[in-house]
């Protein structure tokens, strides 16, 4: 459709039909099928429209396109007034992509007031911050994030508008009154942005007893604090000397130990007697068949039952039969074709008389082919204590 449309109206129908979306409450139909073409000319937009029209696009901009424009010195103030004008809005239904925490960092300012550090002065200034949201926005997982630590290190000077950035919005990702979203724990902006923060001395510590204290009381602190125990640990090797830091990181670990400590994996572990260390990040593997599979092949199994010491996902029970599958994580049915009972939270040390439940109820008589399909890395000691265990339906 926009082969034919030349600059000025491709960018004006853009414009209007997003004028239409947000008086109407529903997404924009134009840029789905144009975002190509329109997003190298937002930044040349002082070309082809006059500075109503424009205001209006980098509004839109802001709230559709995920990003924060480029603008030119000449631009910046209508780029700023383009932001002041979509504050009231960045937490309705739908939301701005671009996001508070990038936003409020980039601008320095929302509706309750500058950062200590001040409102952005010049598109240059904000260039220099839209460069560290581009670096964090390279990423597509968290792991894969740390691993990458070095290239957040130029980003260092950004470290106490972090800070005051999150203190600002209280470490929230919205200003929504209505519960966070378990989701909010992993957003990869916000641990971006821890990340940058813990690369300086003077922000690093206060940062983590921020998250650690009841002053801004974190929405699902269990698993905020064990993405911030795995974060801190990345950055340790960076920060030797640092005594304080050094000190926050320990309550981290105690923390993330003592919740480690209070899965039934480990639970298991212990009472089975297993080989494993205190801090191992051990992996167990079984792997059972039907009776009546005359093949009993390990890489097409009928059972599986994966066990590990994470506090989320401490188990996963998995059955693919001819009749259907089932699926529970640590208690949490998501498939029941067969219509069985799920082994249930709490219950991974009856997993035996799990199996005999489903043999007496069912039909379905799992059972090990060979010792070689228990899985526990190189721990064979083990592999012969959890055969015994399966063995043993009363244990």
């Amino acid at each position: 459709m926009s082969a034919s449309l030349d600059r000025s109206t491709l960018l004006t129908r853009f414009i209007e039909d997003e004028d239409a979306a947000l008086a109407a409450g529903r997404q924009g139909k134009f840029w789905s099928s144009n975002h190509h073409e329109i997003s190298p000319l937002i930044a040349k937009a002082d070309r082809h429209l006059d500075p109503a029209q424009r205001l209006r696009l980098y509004g839109h901009a802001l709230r559709v396109a995920g990003t924060i424009p480029t603008v030119s010195e000449k631009e910046f103030p209508l780029l700023v007034d383009a932001y002041r004008a979509a504050l009231p809005r960045l937490d309705a239904s739908g939301g701005y992509l671009a996001g508070r925490l990038p936003l409020l960092l980039s601008f320095g300012f929302d509706e309750q007031g500058a950062l200590p550090s001040g409102q952005t002065a010049s598109a240059a200034d904000l260039k220099t911050h839209l460069k560290l949201v581009a670096q964090i926005g390279k990423y597509t997982n968290l792991p894969g994030q740390r691993d990458k630590l070095k290239n957040f290190l130029p980003f260092a000077a950004e470290s106490e508008r972090v800070l005051e950035t999150f203190r600002h919005l209280r470490y929230r990702l919205t200003r929504k009154d209505e519960g966070a979203p378990e989701s909010w724990s992993v957003d990869l902006l916000f641990w971006g942005f821890v990340l940058v923060g813990l690369l300086s001395a003077s922000t690093r510590t206060a940062l983590v007893e921020d998250m650690l204290g009841a002053t801004y009381a974190l929405p699902h602190p269990e698993r905020h604090l064990a993405i911030l125990h795995e974060t801190v640990q990345a950055v340790l090797p960076l920060a030797e000397g640092d005594a304080a830091f050094a000190a926050s990181a320990a309550k981290l670990a105690a923390i993330a130990k003592a919740r480690r400590d209070a899965t039934e994996s480990v639970a298991l572990a212990q009472r089975l007697g297993l080989p494993f260390g205190e801090d191992e990040d051990w992996n167990i593997h079984i792997v059972l068949q039907l009776d009546s599979n005359p093949d009993k092949r390990s890489y097409a199994p009928d059972l599986t039952l994966e066990v590990m010491p994470d506090p989320d996902y401490p188990w996963r029970l998995r059955v693919h039969t001819k009749d259907g599958q089932f699926s529970e994580w640590a208690g949490s049915v998501s498939q029941n074709d067969l219509g069985i009972a799920g082994l249930g939270a709490g219950n991974l040390h009856a997993f035996p008389q799990w199996l005999q439940s489903t043999r007496q109820h069912h039909g379905l008589n799992f059972v090990l082919a060979e010792l070689g399909d228990i899985r526990c890395g190189r721990k064979r000691a083990a592999a012969k204590l959890i055969e015994t265990w399966l063995a043993l339906p009363g244990a």
